[in-house]
């Protein structure tokens, strides 16, 4: 048997990165904003379009995906209340675009305001998509914290952004939390479920192959309202 003992330029270290973890308020960097577009599992012949706003750290990362609209996300679901009645909750819709505020809000907020200016003009969620990544991608690198929450996902409990958006009893929409910001904290519900979460038996965040590369870029102040068009 021949052995060949050089060692080859390649890399043997491997490259990939874990999800943040969740129930934690973490410390990251906003690595871009970007519109992606695939294919569906159960039907390969459905193409979905997405909006995806990208945060990491030396730990791992996360990605705040947000679908692009589509008939029947603009209705609030409904449902039983505890005690009798009806109960509302923000539609999909309108999560969406309060994520989007409030992520350029804190991100950008001198390009929030031309981005609040030129959207009026918008006619798709395509056009006002493409706009917030031009709006964000400036800030890329900027450090920022993120509050994640959890949910369960085939057995494991992943990663998420908390709701922002509540309902009134005049059923008026209203921010009732913060996923972004220098100054984030749990609310008093979320603290019993973050230390259920923290005495329960561990487990290991999904696995992935995707990694995220910070950009070394000073963020541009000036943003043409025009050219976002």
């Amino acid at each position: 048997m021949s052995f060949n003992f050089g060692l080859s330029a390649e890399s043997a270290v491997r490259s990939t990165i874990r999800p943040l973890t969740p129930w934690e308020i973490h410390d990251v960097e906003f690595k871009g904003a970007e519109i992606r577009k695939f294919q569906g599992k159960k039907d390969p012949n459905a193409v979905y379009e997405l909006l995806t706003i990208k945060y990491g750290n030396e730990d791992g990362y996360f990605n705040v995906d947000l679908f692009f609209p589509k008939d029947g996300d603009d209705v609030r679901p409904e449902f039983d209340g505890q005690n009798g009645g009806k109960v509302h909750m923000a539609s999909s819709f309108e999560n969406t675009m309060a994520i989007i505020k409030q992520t350029v809000q804190i991100l950008n907020p001198k390009g929030f305001d031309t981005l609040q200016k030129a959207s009026a003009k918008c006619t798709s969620f395509e056009q006002l998509a493409g706009m917030v990544v031009k709006v964000l991608t400036p800030v890329i690198g900027k450090k920022i914290k993120i509050k994640l929450t959890g949910r369960n996902r085939d057995g494991k409990v992943v990663a998420q952004i908390p709701r922002i958006l509540a309902l009134n009893k005049e059923e008026e929409a209203f921010i009732c939390d913060n996923y972004i910001g220098e100054k984030l904290f749990w609310s008093d519900y979320e603290t019993t479920k973050r230390d259920e979460f923290l005495k329960a038996k561990p487990t290991d965040p999904e696995k992935t192959c995707e990694d995220t590369v910070g950009v070394d870029e000073a963020p541009k102040d000036d943003l043409d309202l025009d050219s976002l068009l």
